[in-house]
């Protein structure tokens, strides 16, 4: 009883530390301030709940639960393989699964999710040339997205009636994610927000994967069409350390991990004639804080926690 009140009272500096707390929180021989510990490494409250509930850590080599996918592996393969059909979307194949009745009423995220993690699957839809823009996945640090989130109107506290930009940078691998505003979308005010949120990040990422916008791009990137880069910002991104790729135009899902999370900025309209723009400035980078911290049940991940682990793989970053 005594090794269990010294755990209790142990300082807890991340999540993982509860690894210990973990069988006797579970058995109920000890109770534990959920809230407190949450302030204590700076996460959501549910996600130390959730940590202390899970069976298995999700970086440990331990088997992984079989997925309501297995079963139907050698089905989705044959089909793949079947010259007379064609998928060109994951979407197409989920729904050819649904009505299959193959997979009952698994959701379109959960049907990705496997996809994505599946070697066979994966290397079976890169031989079919068949469009998984949905579930790419890149390597810890290797590449974030970039994406401006245009035209927003704001009411100021002044009454003064603005229109603000916003621009996102997702990581792709743990989806951690920093945001600021603009009213401008000047090259120079790009490379300062820029600077700024890598200076947050701590870390510049080896790829920025953006669309066509004028301040990168001086000629967009096409089907038919390789694009060229400004001259300006490929002198910013090699001073940076970064190598930048554009998306080709009208195909906004091959940048779909920050086209989607741009959504949740539109909760800012809540917050018309009560704010300043540096107010709503600081609004933005605290919604942006509060999804790193949420689980998101789309790609299984807590972006702070995920982003802890990124930043110690080696060489994940250029700086």
């Amino acid at each position: 009883m005594r090794k269990i009140k010294e755990l209790i009272t142990m300082k807890i500096n991340k999540i993982e530390d509860l690894n210990e707390l973990k069988e006797a929180y579970r058995s109920g021989t000890i109770k534990l301030n959920i809230s407190s510990i949450a302030r204590q490494i700076d996460v959501d409250r549910r996600t130390v709940k959730s940590y202390l509930l899970r069976e298995n850590d999700e970086h440990s080599n331990t088997r992984k639960k079989p997925s309501i996918f297995d079963k139907e592996l050698d089905f989705l393969l044959g089909l793949l393989n079947n010259k007379e059909k064609r998928f060109t979307t994951v979407k197409s194949l989920y729904k050819y699964m649904l009505k299959a009745n193959k997979i009952g009423n698994a959701s379109y995220s959960a049907f990705t999710y496997y996809v994505r993690n599946n070697k066979l699957l994966q290397e079976k839809f890169k031989n079919n040339n068949i469009n998984i823009s949905t579930i790419i996945e890149t390597d810890y640090g290797e590449e974030a997205q970039l994406d401006w989130k245009e035209d927003v109107k704001i009411v100021l506290d002044t009454g003064e009636i603005v229109f603000i930009n916003i621009l996102v940078l997702i990581l792709s691998k743990s989806r951690y994610r920093v945001a600021r505003i603009s009213t401008s979308k000047s090259q120079s005010v790009l490379f300062h927000m820029l600077i700024s949120m890598f200076k947050e990040l701590g870390v510049v990422p080896k790829i920025i994967r953006t669309d066509n916008m004028k301040t990168v791009m001086d000629e967009p990137k096409t089907e038919y069409s390789s694009g060229k880069i400004n001259d300006k910002f490929n002198q910013f991104a090699k001073d940076c350390g970064f190598e930048t790729r554009a998306c080709k135009a009208f195909v906004p899902k091959r940048k779909g991990k920050v086209e989607q999370p741009n959504r949740v900025y539109d909760e800012i309209m809540a917050w018309n004639g009560e704010k300043s723009l540096i107010g709503f400035n600081d609004l933005v980078k605290e919604i942006a804080k509060s999804e790193n911290k949420r689980y998101h049940k789309d790609y299984n991940k807590v972006p702070t926690i995920e982003f802890v682990t990124e930043k110690k793989v080696p060489k994940a970053f250029t700086k």
